[in-house]
C-alpha cells in the first residue's frame, strides 16, 4: 500500500458536498429502478440487466441472509473490518486495504451509517501484471420509506474515483476527483422470511473506465460478487470469532467429521475455530487479511445458523477505567495510607485475599517446582562432586584430569559405567 496516497489523499469540503448530492441522486434512482429488457445472465436465481448503451447493469434476486447479518457483513468503519471484508470479497486477488477518511460512522439511530473514503489494493495477476491501488467513496445508510408500515431498506453506495486522472502531473496542485464507476446496493426485507432479503444492485460506468475496473463487474464476474454476499455473513462471524484457539485436542487417526481414516489422498488438517482435527475433504478455506484459514464442516455450519456479530465481538468487555485497582491492592493501599502504616509483607496480603481465591495455591504450586528444581540441582552437585573426588583418589595424570574437568556435567555423568564401587550412578542418587 502506497503510504503517501494514505497522507496525501483529502477531500475538501466542495467534493464532500457534491459527493452527497450524487450519492442521495443515485439512491433515489435506484429506489425506482426496474428492469425494461431481458436479463442477460440469469444464475442462481440473480439476474443481471446489461445495457450497453448507458454502460450500466442492474442485478435483482434474493441475497440468503436477514438483514441484521447483511449489516454486519457489509459494515466497516476501521482499517481491521476493512481488511477482513475486503479479503473475503476478492480471495486471492486481495492484496490489502484501509480506511483513508472517515466522515460520518454509526449511530444509534442508524447503525449501519458511515459516510468516507475507503482504499483497496489488488494483487497483480501475472508476471508482468501490477498491483492496482483503487480509491472509493462509501455512502451507507438505512433509508425508511415513507409510511408506518414501511420496512427498513439497507443501501450501500460505493462510487470509485478515477486515479489515473487524480494522480496525473497536471492535478499536482489540486487531486480533482472524477468518478469512475458507481455501485448502489439496496436490501429490503421479505415479507414472511426473516432469513432472506431482495438485493437491488446497479452499477454505472464512465465513458473512460480503466481495465482493472472493468475486469472486477462484467456480468459473470458481477454475478459472483453478488452471490458472495449470502456467504459473506457466516465467513465473517468465522474470522471475527476464535482467531485461534487455546489448545489443541489429541491427535486422531480418523477425521472428526466424516470418521473417515486419513491418507496421503486425504491429508489432516486442524480447525481454526476448534483445534479438532479434519480430512481434506471437511475442510473449508477462508481468505484472511494475511494467511487462507481452514475451518471443518462443524463450525462452519454453527457460523450459518448464527445471527449477527459472534459473542466474542458482541459482548466484548468494556475497558476498565484507568484509576480502578485490583481488589487484592486494596488491602495495602489503606494500611499505606495510615500514619502508623508499615511495609506490608506478601503473606500478609496473601492472608486477607478471599477463601476462594486462586492465587495462593498458584504461588504455592510454583513454591513446589522450585523446590523440586533446587534438589535436583543439589543431587546433581553432589554427583559432580563424587565423581571430581574419585577421579583424584584414582591417581589420574594431569592432563586426563585436566580433560575430565573440561567435560560438560551430562558427559562426566556418562562416565565409568564399569566400575559400580567408585563410580555411583545419578539415578540410584536421585531415587
Amino acid at each position: 500500500m502506497s503510504a503517501q496516497l494514505l497522507k496525501s489523499f483529502v477531500l475538501t469540503h466542495e467534493e464532500e458536498v457534491a459527493f452527497g448530492a450524487r450519492a442521495r441522486h443515485l439512491l433515489h434512482t435506484a429506489l425506482a429502478a426496474a428492469p425494461k429488457a431481458a436479463p442477460s445472465l440469469d444464475k442462481m436465481g440473480l439476474r443481471v440487466y446489461k445495457d450497453d448503451m448507458k454502460k450500466e447493469y442492474l442485478c435483482t434476486g434474493l441475497v440468503h441472509a436477514s438483514l441484521r447479518d447483511v449489516a454486519y457483513a457489509l459494515y466497516t468503519d476501521c482499517t481491521r473490518d476493512v481488511k477482513t471484508v475486503a479479503a473475503l470479497l476478492l480471495g486471492k486477488a486481495y492484496q490489502d486495504a484501509a480506511v483513508l477518511r472517515a466522515l460520518q460512522t454509526r449511530t444509534d439511530a442508524d447503525p449501519f451509517q458511515f459516510v468516507g473514503a475507503k482504499l483497496v489494493s489488488i494483487n497483480k495477476t501475472g508476471i508482468f501484471g501490477k498491483s492496482k491501488e483503487l480509491v472509493y467513496l462509501e455512502y451507507s445508510g438505512t433509508y425508511v420509506p415513507p409510511g408506518s408500515a414501511s420496512s427498513p431498506v439497507l443501501y450501500q453506495i460505493l462510487e470509485w474515483i478515477d486515479m489515473t486522472h487524480y494522480l496525473s502531473p497536471a492535478n499536482v496542485w489540486h487531486r480533482a476527483i472524477r468518478p469512475a464507476c458507481s455501485m448502489v446496493h439496496l436490501f429490503r426485507p421479505v415479507a414472511g422470511n426473516a432469513r432472506v432479503v431482495s438485493l437491488l444492485s446497479q452499477t454505472t460506468y464512465a465513458r473512460e473506465v480503466p481495465v482493472y475496473l472493468r475486469n472486477l463487474n462484467t456480468t459473470a464476474s458481477y454475478c459472483d460478487h453478488v452471490q458472495q454476499l449470502s456467504t459473506l455473513p457466516a465467513s465473517r462471524r468465522l474470522l471475527d470469532g476464535n482467531c485461534l484457539v487455546q489448545h489443541w485436542v489429541p491427535e486422531a487417526k480418523a477425521c472428526s467429521v466424516c470418521a473417515l481414516s486419513f491418507k496421503a489422498l486425504r491429508p489432516k488438517y486442524n480447525c481454526r475455530s476448534c483445534g479438532d482435527v479434519m480430512c481434506s475433504n471437511c475442510t473449508h478455506q477462508l481468505q484472511a487479511p494475511t494467511t487462507i484459514n481452514k475451518y471443518c464442516t462443524k463450525c462452519v455450519l454453527a457460523a450459518r445458523q448464527r445471527e449477527g456479530p459472534p459473542p466474542s465481538v458482541a459482548q466484548m468487555p468494556a475497558p476498565a477505567p484507568l484509576d480502578r485497582v485490583p481488589t487484592f491492592l486494596y488491602t495495602a493501599m489503606d494500611d499505606l495510607d495510615d500514619d502508623d502504616a508499615t511495609m506490608t509483607s506478601c503473606q500478609d496480603l496473601l492472608s486477607q485475599r478471599p477463601a476462594n481465591d486462586p492465587l495462593p495455591e498458584t504461588f504455592a504450586h510454583i513454591e513446589k517446582k522450585l523446590a523440586e528444581q533446587s534438589s535436583l540441582l543439589s543431587s546433581m552437585r553432589d554427583v559432580m562432586e563424587r565423581r571430581r573426588q574419585s577421579l583424584v583418589s584414582s591417581s589420574v595424570s594431569g592432563t586426563e584430569y585436566d580433560s575430565c574437568a573440561s567435560f560438560d556435567p551430562d558427559s562426566l555423568l556418562s562416565l565409568g559405567d564399569d566400575d559400580d564401587d567408585d563410580n555411583t550412578r545419578f539415578e540410584e542418587v536421585v531415587g
